[in-house]
């Protein structure tokens, strides 16, 4: 299990120094503050707008060592704001990131004191640069101190004899900075995105209903639900959660709870250059509005995508072959809780299963209670899924694969195959023995390049 190793005194300096922490507040504008005619207006609008032009979002400077006021960064603001520090493991001067929804990512600089009993108010914090002036969705990656967001650019010119795309229209990309303690940041990446809901404008009328995702850090609005996961061996993947209709209902009947819509998620792999999409169709409204899947890597190999009381997804898209042998397992076949079947849970760092090859497991943290729980597909529940009588058998041959590629259990793949020999379908026994043989040349191949001097091994 890789350790993360935190420098104790490097972070007791930070709590010291003049400055230890930025926080956004978000606060309702007090109706007693309201003067007759501004409540008669508001009397007039509707009473969702009504909350939202009530929500403000203020951001401060603070430091823990006085009892001294923050300081004020940015006044109330509609928009959603988020702040995050730098960490260098070298003392340097206090950098943070600002994001603005719809506004601006700047660099905030701190210009610390002589003094350490030096007033809070005499604190002086400019803004160093720009990066972006208007954003529709921001992620913070603290593990590689990197930064996503998606922002609208004009279309880039294609090749010759191609049609020409419209320059008035503005296309929605994914850029990534990558920040450096010693160098200046740089760009990583910029892709261009096609995304539902995204189609070419800008969408100044936006909700204005935020989540405030702390963990990972994410600036967005409901219209956009995004999460980047990541790791250190290059896998990317750029995970979208959207709600849909094929057919729209009229106008008073869109918001009824009634309704059923279509649950839908996308995973675009770049590693891989490949989109993996899933809908649920019939969910009701009232139901769907509620659920928010958690994307997290699982083992190295697999993206898993869990929605509380509805289903778990592992999906194999590791780096050593092309994305497929996806595995679905559904409610009925979950052993999950009743603290997470009506909970928010974002991934937390891969805790490696402990030594037990049995069990694999992730922490995830539960935002409505901050208790921290593991998520498990432990064998069992793959074998159960698998002898089920009404298993399909593309699920069938991916739980195969990935007992007999990826988990590395001869005997549970010996108790697998012996199942197929009672049946009668003999189109299913083929693809069973295709992907054992295919299974068995990939083991191969990969103790091949692990052996020294290319000895033989035979299998």
């Amino acid at each position: 299990m890789k350790q993360v190793e935190i420098e104790h005194s490097n972070l007791r300096d930070r709590l010291e120094g003049i400055v230890s922490g930025i926080f956004s507040v978000y606060e309702k504008e007090d109706e007693a503050n309201c003067t007759e005619k501004e409540k008669e207006d508001e009397a007039s609008s509707s009473d969702e707008k009504e909350k939202e032009d009530n929500n403000f979002y203020s951001l401060f400077l603070a430091r823990v060592n006085d009892n001294n006021r923050a300081v004020e960064i940015h006044a109330k603001k509609q928009n959603q704001i988020m702040a995050q520090f730098f960490y260098w493991r070298k003392k340097s001067p206090d950098k943070f990131l600002v994001l603005a929804h719809q506004e601006a990512i700047q660099i905030f600089q701190v210009e610390d004191g002589d003094e350490e009993t030096e007033a809070a108010t005499d604190l002086k914090v400019s803004a160093v640069e720009t990066i972006v002036k208007a954003f529709a969705w921001g992620q913070w990656d603290a593990i590689h101190q990197s930064l996503y967001f998606i922002h609208y650019r004009k279309p880039i010119h294609r090749v010759e004899g191609e049609t020409q795309p419209d320059e008035t229209q503005l296309a929605p990309t994914l850029s990534a900075l990558q920040f450096h303690k010693d160098m200046p940041h740089e760009t990583v990446l910029n892709i261009p995105l096609n995304l539902p809901g995204m189609e070419g404008t800008k969408n100044e009328d936006v909700c204005r209903t935020y989540e405030n995702d702390a963990v990972p850090l994410r600036v967005h609005d409901c219209s956009l639900d995004v999460t980047v996961v990541s790791d250190s061996k290059g896998i990317l993947c750029i995970c979208h959660h959207y709600l849909y209709q094929p057919v729209k209902p009229a106008t008073t009947e869109v918001m009824d709870e009634s309704n059923t819509v279509h649950f839908a998620y996308s995973v675009t792999l770049l590693h891989h250059g490949h989109v993996i999409h899933c809908n649920i169709p019939g969910i009701p409204f009232s139901q769907a509005s509620t659920l928010r899947p958690t994307f997290t890597m699982y083992n190295d190999q697999h993206l898993l995508v869990y929605c509380p009381d509805v289903f778990i997804h592992m999906l194999d898209i590791g780096q050593s072959h092309e994305p497929s042998c996806h595995i679905l397992l559904g409610n009925d076949q979950l052993a999950a809780s009743s603290e997470l079947a009506s909970s928010r849970l974002v991934s937390l760092l891969h805790s490696g299963g402990n030594g037990n090859k049995d069990v694999d497991e992730q922490l995830l943290l539960n935002l409505c209670s901050l208790h921290v729980v593991k998520l498990a597909v432990a064998n069992r529940q793959l074998i159960d899924a698998y002898k089920r009588p009404d298993a399909l058998l593309d699920n069938k041959l991916s739980i195969l694969h990935y007992f007999l590629v990826h988990a590395a259990e001869p005997d549970v793949v010996a108790e697998l195959v012996y199942l197929f020999f009672s049946y009668k379908e003999w189109v299913e026994l083929i693809e069973v023995n295709d992907e054992e043989s295919i299974g068995i040349a990939t083991i191969r191949n990969n103790c091949w390049s692990l052996l020294p001097n290319n000895r033989w091994i035979w299998i």
